[in-house]
């Protein structure tokens, strides 16, 4: 490689990262970035779907409880329209119901 032209790292992959708190997608964002990964911050179920429509995306890591559509809404979603698209649904709930509900789904096992 000349001097010219500058090494380029590629990222692992494109992360839609979807929460409507500002503050975990941050959280989210800078960890997978410092691993490597491209992310794609969104703050609700409907500007994920947005995104979604625009490029390639690799994977969606989605919170369960936000305004609007709920992560596992938005994993229905997903499923239906891109059923090759792994989701992983997060949540700080301990309850077996929010994980039995988002694996019913189709998210990431």
């Amino acid at each position: 490689m000349s001097a010219a032209t500058p090494e380029r790292r590629e990222a692992k992959a494109r992360i839609l990262v979807v929460d409507d708190d500002p503050d975990q997608v941050l959280l989210l964002k800078t960890g997978l970035e410092a691993s490597g990964y491209g992310v794609v911050p969104c703050s609700s179920g409907a500007a994920a779907l947005d995104v979604l429509q625009l490029g390639p995306i690799d994977c969606v890591v989605t919170d369960v409880l936000m305004d609007g559509m709920t992560g596992i809404e938005l994993c229905e979603r997903i499923a239906g329209a891109f059923p090759d698209l792994p989701v992983i649904v997060v949540t700080t709930s301990n309850r077996l119901e929010t994980a039995i509900a988002a694996i019913r789904v189709a998210a990431y096992d």
